[in-house]
């Protein structure tokens, strides 16, 4: 495999575990109450999404890829601009 179908794959896996998390966080926010863990388990995704979108923007050559203006990401998955990426 050519490190273009590389890059490729590797992308497409981060789309489909983005689609995951949105999923799960979606499952959450229809709870009424919400214990300790799940709020755990919560946060623990939105630090994930982070790092998923860190390593897109490493992917597609971007600097800051937490600039809604530096990389095609859809408007739901953008979070609040927390920390700069550790490229």
């Amino acid at each position: 495999m050519g490190s273009e179908a590389t890059r490729n794959a590797r992308v497409a896996a981060l789309h489909e575990e983005i689609h995951s998390i949105h999923y799960a966080n979606r499952l959450f926010w229809r709870e009424k109450a919400h214990s300790h863990d799940a709020g755990v388990e919560y946060y623990r995704r939105q630090d994930r999404l982070e790092e998923i979108r860190c390593e897109l923007g490493g992917l597609a050559g971007v600097t800051n890829p937490l600039d809604p203006l530096a990389i095609s990401i859809p408007l739901s998955a953008a979070a609040p601009q927390r920390s700069s990426c550790q490229l």
